[in-house]
């Protein structure tokens, strides 16, 4: 079908596959429409185990489609005529069906679901290929659209391609209907999936035939031999799914993808390490009995032989009745170190918990409820972790195991042990024991004794074998980089971001690969406001991803494309996929929600923070942005009750009292805003959003000489604070407000001294947008193409930022229609953005502006209504009281002299206080807006 290249963006600098039509058919139109339907197919679909389709063009007259780059092989290669192992068999299976589903929910089916459409990647993640056959459902497929492949009976057929002039899809895997040429519908992929997965059981198609005549009859016919005649291995339940995958008569089939993904994820997650000859018997035997201790130091020898003479007789009478489910829980104590090195006292919990958690199967308390629970017992966040501590946890959590490590030596001989024990009854579950002949070597043993211990606790190998990258690889190999990080981690729980900084850069400067360092220092960064920074680091963690573990690589990835590249779309991707993996993580469930708070879906947003609520109930950010998003809902009473439950679990945030005086002055509480805006009530770290929330409530009444007293102190303080890029935001906020109130001059100086402050992304935006709205179009021009060529990927900066700046500039050269043109791109985010922020609704303010100066009142008034409609985006920012203003103009110019003079009244009634110098007040209560 394709000529397909690899290649290289030379402005993204990645590697990309373009698929050109080959010459002797680019001439064919049927070909080429068949090549524009499988662009137009794959990128209509957004998920992870689909191919992403970057553009589709032309190149000296051929066409092509811009791909992504896969390494790795095609499934049927990766089979190779040998059955998959199971683990294998079963993750590729469900990816492959919840891309199935992705398809089918948008409305599109593929027809030719083949091995050698399924891509593997060196990661062994499947990606769904070639939809140059895909269909809309619905659409037309019986055979007086195709040819019968019955008209060519005799003509030899080659199994991996497509056959011209006949029915569309692969004979081998063609389902019934599809070899009638009857009207398919998306059961018909089922069916194909269906040998696919009888192909990954066996090595082999379950139809064949020496022609194409051959192989359909088969498929009408005959059923196939039992996938467990060629694989004695396969468990019932599999060789069960096959076969009603198979089901000729497709409403006895699965009737979705999802049905089918369903059973191949419960069969995964009930699957044990049984035999086949156990699995079919219907009953389990005890696995023999292993021994603990897999290597002893010489001179412990004597007394490890009697010590694990005494275990396993423990565990002969532990047995098999107490291994781990997957859903239990297990808490990580700290080391007990005799050695006198106090590296290894952090480092090597440290590293034991990065290595246990590429773990799929076990289920490590988090460091939040750890801390939680320590606030409970009335003990310190940040309490050292003894095993009786860590016991005590355990059974307040409900938790099924403790995992405690130890550390002796002598001389250059170190011995490392590691120990779970029930926490319900003090049985020991298992001891695994290794050597280390000098000090550079204990990670690796470290590694080695984790890997033990995740079979003995009922990890399958096959899992272990998947997700098993050696520590000092995954994290770092340098012992006192690990020890630096490990304490950032505990600072970083107990303290916050910013007193975590200094740790988290010795790390890094100690060992300048340590990837994971890097991502937890951009996101600090982040979080702290310091985007430059933050940028910086996530890049460089990116460069380093291919050394993690799985589960640190979704953290670099989506902290790379959430504050490097800003692709939004990319990086839901991979929450999506790491859901997948690792669906008892509440990290893709609660930014996966933080996602559709920027497309303005708050009520789907809301559903995930509340998925994430029930994984982590400790987490104080998620309470945070739950309640946010609960404001922008316009829910104020049930976003207060989040803030209180919050308070209850003695959970805090530094910006929960920042939110909670923007809930007060929503619901015009002024007590509540006076009890924030006593410093006593506000940390140090705070004190530049005290100072700022008080100048915008002040500006929002027309208090402009107070807000401005009020902002000049923010900025002092965020710069006492020795936070540069939060002081010049600030900067850019105030110079944009003061661009909206008709401060022209000043609107163009705040911006200038913010940017001179600093010039980081968020606040060249602001600036620029400030610049626009004070008449300053080619300064706001130059920062616009400058933000386009540094950050092309950045969706909300395409799609939001910068046609508002764009759409600004042409409002104030009087050209409306062109500024609403421009503003159409922004319509999916207009209502959308963080949780908190500054400046929102800016695209619906402008849209309502054009249509004003295109002398559309009634189309006007609906833009600044919506203003109105959504008060918890705005709070206290200036669009919230412009909007009565601009209402006054449209609904003066609509000629409904009713509606206006209400806007009007409410405009004054909010600026009864205002300074009598305010030329909008002027504007409000002198003009006759009627007859502008």
């Amino acid at each position: 079908m394709g000529v397909v290249y690899k290649a290289e963006d030379t402005q993204l600098h990645r590697f990309a596959a373009l698929k050109f039509l080959p010459a002797v058919i680019a001439s064919d139109s049927k070909a080429e429409a068949r090549f524009q339907r499988e662009a137009q197919a794959a990128s209509a679909l957004n998920h992870p185990n689909i191919c992403t389709i970057y553009e589709i063009s032309r190149h000296e007259g051929q066409a092509f489609i811009a791909m992504e780059f896969l390494d790795g092989t095609t499934l049927k290669k990766h089979i190779a005529g040998r059955p998959l192992e199971i683990e294998t068999l079963l993750s590729i299976g469900i990816e492959v069906a919840d891309a199935l589903d992705a398809a089918h929910t948008a409305g599109i089916f593929h027809r030719d679901i083949k091995s050698a459409n399924i891509f593997v990647t060196q990661r062994g993640h499947a990606k769904v290929l070639d939809f140059g056959l895909a269909k809309g459902l619905g659409a037309s497929n019986s055979a007086s659209s195709d040819l019968s492949l019955q008209q060519h009976p005799r003509k030899p057929v080659n199994l991996e391609l497509t056959t011209p002039g006949a029915v569309v899809g692969t004979p081998a895997y063609m389902s019934p209907e599809q070899v009638r040429g009857k009207e398919l519908d998306a059961r018909t992929d089922l069916f194909s999936f269906g040998v696919v997965l009888y192909e990954m059981a066996t090595g082999k198609l379950p139809f064949l035939g020496n022609n194409a005549e051959e192989i359909s009859r088969a498929i009408v016919e005959h059923s196939p031999a039992p996938p467990a005649e060629s694989n004695p291995q396969l468990p019932l339940r599999l060789q069960d799914i096959i076969h009603q995958a198979l089901e000729k008569d497709r409403e006895l089939r699965y009737q979705h993808a999802s049905d089918m993904r369903a059973e191949l994820q419960r069969l995964k997650r009930d699957l044990n390490p049984l035999t086949a000859t156990q699995e079919r018997s219907g009953f389990a035997q005890p696995l023999p009995p292993r021994p603990f201790v897999r290597r002893t130091l010489a001179w412990l020898a004597a007394g490890i032989l009697v010590i694990a003479a005494l275990l396993i007789g423990n565990r002969l009478h532990w047995g098999m009745q107490h291994a781990l489910a997957a859903e239990d829980t297990i808490v990580l104590s700290d080391f007990d170190n005799t050695t006198g090195d106090p590296v290894f006292t952090d480092a090597l919990r440290e590293g034991l918990a990065a290595d246990l958690n590429q773990s799929t199967f076990l289920n490590m308390l988090s460091q939040s409820r750890i801390a939680q629970q320590l606030r409970y017992m009335g003990r310190p966040a940040d309490s050292r972790l003894t095993s009786d501590l860590a016991q005590q946890i355990c059974r307040r959590e409900g938790s099924k195991a403790t995992l405690s490590g130890s550390i002796s030596g002598i001389g250059s001989h170190y011995a490392v042990t590691l120990k779970a024990v029930n926490c319900a009854n003090g049985d020991l579950l298992d001891v695994e024991q290794v050597e280390a002949d000098h000090r550079e070597q204990v990670l690796a043993k470290l590694h080695e004794a984790g890997r033990n211990l995740r079979n003995r606790l009922g990890e399958s190998l096959a899992l272990i074998h998947k997700y098993d990258v050696p520590v000092e690889q995954a994290t770092t190999p340098s012992l006192d980089a690990l020890q630096a990080y490990s304490r950032a981690m505990r600072v970083r729980s107990s303290q916050g971001d910013e007193a975590a900084l200094p740790l988290l850069k010795q790390a890094v400067e100690i060992d300048p690969n340590f990837a994971i360092a890097y991502t937890v220092l951009g996101t600090a960064y982040s979080n702290l406001n310091e985007t430059t920074l933050a940028v910086d680091a996530v890049r460089k963690a990116y460069g380093l991803r291919e050394r993690v573990t799985e589960r640190e690589r979704f953290h670099i990835d989506s902290a790379y494309y959430g504050i490097a590249t800003g692709e939004l779309e990319k990086e839901a991707q991979t929450y999506e996929e790491w859901k997948t993996i690792y669906p008892r993580d509440e990290i893709p469930y609660q930014n996966l929600a933080f996602y559709d708070g920027y497309l303005g879906q708050y009520d789907k947003a809301l559903a995930g923070y509340n998925d994430a609520g029930q994984l982590e109930p400790n987490d104080a950010l998620n309470y945070l942005n739950r309640a946010a998003t609960y404001v922008n809902l316009n829910r104020f009473d049930e976003a207060q009750a989040v803030l209180r439950e919050a308070k209850t679990r003695k959970l805090e945030h530094e910006l929960v009292p920042w939110l909670s005086y923007l809930i007060a002055f929503l619901q015009d509480d002024s007590p509540g805003m006076e009890n924030w805006n006593s410093a006593t009530s506000v940390n140090e770290g705070t004190e530049d959003y005290r100072l700022s929330s008080q100048s915008d409530t002040e500006a929002f009444h027309g208090r402009l000489r107070s807000a401005r007293d009020l902002s000049r102190r923010a900025v002092d303080a965020a710069l006492r604070q020795g936070s540069k890029e939060m002081a010049a935001a600030w900067q850019a906020h105030v110079a944009l407000r003061e661009a909206e109130f008709g401060y022209s001059a000043m609107a163009r100086e705040k911006a200038a001294a913010a940017l001179t402050l600093m010039s980081g992304k968020d606040v060249q935006t602001v600036a620029a947008l400030a610049l626009a709205r004070a008449g300053d179009g080619p300064k706001a021009e130059a920062i616009v193409k400058d933000l386009s060529r540094r950050f092309p990927t950045d969706t909300l900066l395409s799609r939001y930022w910068l046609p508002s700046i764009q759409a600004a500039i042409e409002i104030d050269r009087k050209r409306p229609v062109r500024a609403i043109e421009i503003l159409q791109v922004t319509e999916p985010y207009e209502l959308g953005g963080q949780p908190i922020n500054l400046d929102t609704l800016y695209p619906v303010y402008l849209r309502g502006l054009a249509y004003l100066l295109d002398r559309k009142g009634t189309a006007a008034a609906a833009e600044f209504q919506k203003i109105l409609d959504h008060k918890g985006r705005v709070a206290n920012g200036s669009l919230g009281v412009l909007a009565y203003l601009q209402l006054v103009k449209a609904y003066s110019l609509a000629g409904d002299s009713a509606k206006a003079q209400v806007a009007r009244q409410n405009l004054l009634a909010l600026w009864k206080d205002a300074d009598p110098d305010n030329p909008i007040l002027r504007d409000a209560t002198i003009k006759n807006h009627g007859s502008e």
